[in-house]
């Protein structure tokens, strides 16, 4: 009995073993579960047939080859890139000049010297910032050492660990080389060198990652704590709970899983009604940043610059789409939430959200996956080109990332 098919991964379920097999070198197209004296005669004469099962534990092998690789030049590329920004026209190297811009700017005022006193008459209240990457500000200034290339560090450090959370999803959705190129394509994207800027960025793309395998593997108490980490980050860190919530069954995991961020952002708004008299004031002050939503775009309100931010977000929501059937409906919610929703609320930083989504860097991976190796080498050598470009812009044309 010859099927002709290649055997894309094997686990179990109830007592057998589940096989994930393709035709040819594509996409999988047939999953069945053997058990009992029949089913493992049958995976005998697959197996001798076609190739050997990978095992079910292989998703958790990490190539630590590949994954440091794509960290190295991902960090050479947009360093590189931030130098070039940060320096032109200062008459010397200024790393930090572009790095600790915008929103940056804020987390370390933050950080040293608090939110302020309240009512205030800034224009732009620090009472928008969630306190997680201020809070990584401070432990750093009260140790003595320089909160900017301390968060610039630990930065660095959480893009390696959210991209081997990356590979570890990917793997278990897709092939071997669907998963290398997913870690490329978050590695390369345009927008990652917000990765090295003073942004909670990577803190919130480790977080979420990990959140959702934790999530897969049941250890829901460590994906509920990390979900609490994604939420104090910044003010839309709750859609990763929401979006963890639609693939949960069980109101036991919904809870343990959700209630560290609930208790989290409770907290939160007692420290702000304790501060300013109003518990959401992260939500009232924001009235006052001037976001450009996709009514303005349509009405003619928008600047040229929201162009890149559009093209990139719009672009890895129809990788999504186009992979919506390989991807499970959590990922489809969380992208919806992370990458959708700023079209309504803000989107100026739409390329960053892209970038910090890692359902579009999954999803890259299996749609690049269909395609020759030279293709594939072109698009990713284009998003070095487009990660170089878009950090050297923004920078030395002073725009929102």
């Amino acid at each position: 009995m010859n099927f002709g098919l290649g055997i894309a991964g094997a686990g179990t379920w109830r007592g057998g073993r589940v096989w994930r097999v393709w035709r040819g070198s594509r996409r999988p197209t047939l999953l069945f579960v053997t058990e009992g004296e029949a089913g493992r005669a049958m995976e005998a004469e697959v197996i001798g047939t076609t190739a050997a099962p990978v095992r079910a534990n292989s998703a958790h092998q990490i190539p630590w080859r590949t994954v440091l690789s794509a960290w190295v030049v991902s960090q050479v590329v947009a360093g590189v890139a931030l130098l070039a920004a940060g320096s032109w026209g200062q008459g010397g190297l200024r790393f930090t000049g572009f790095t600790t811009r915008w929103d940056g700017a804020y987390y370390l005022v933050i950080g040293k010297l608090g939110y302020g006193v309240w009512p205030t008459t800034d224009p732009f209240p620090r009472w928008a910032f969630f306190p997680g990457l201020a809070g990584v500000v401070r432990a750093f200034d009260r140790l003595g050492l320089s909160p900017e290339i301390g968060v610039h560090v630990v930065n660095q450090l959480a893009l390696l660990v959210a991209l081997v959370g990356v590979h570890r999803l990917a793997r278990k959705y897709g092939s071997p080389r669907a998963a290398t190129l997913a870690l490329w394509s978050l590695a390369l994207f345009p927008a990652a060198f917000s990765f090295s800027m003073t942004y909670p960025s990577a803190l919130f793309l480790a977080a979420s990652v990990w959140a959702f395998v934790f999530v897969d593997e049941d250890h829901d108490l460590a994906a509920g704590l990390l979900v609490a980490a994604a939420t104090i980050l910044r003010p839309n860190g709750l859609v990763v709970a929401i979006a963890l919530v639609v693939g949960l069954r069980s109101v036991r995991r919904i809870v343990v899983v959700v209630a560290p961020a609930v208790l989290a952002i409770a907290v939160w708004c007692v420290y702000c009604a304790d501060r300013t008299g109003d518990a959401l004031v992260w939500i009232t002050v924001k009235s006052r940043w001037q976001e450009i939503t996709i009514i303005d775009a349509v009405t003619g309100g928008a600047k040229w610059s929201l162009l890149p931010h559009v093209a990139l977000g719009v672009s890895g929501l129809v990788v999504v789409v186009i992979q919506r059937r390989r991807l499970p409906t959590s990922w489809l919610v969380l992208t919806a939430l992370v990458v959708v929703l700023p079209m309504a609320t803000g989107m100026v930083g739409m390329a960053r959200y892209a970038g910090e989504c890692f359902p579009v860097a999954v999803a890259a991976g299996q749609f690049l996956d269909r395609w020759r190796p030279s293709y594939q080498r072109m698009v990713l050598m284009t998003g070095a080109v487009g990660l170089f470009l878009f950090a050297f812009v923004v920078g030395h044309y002073d725009l929102v990332p």
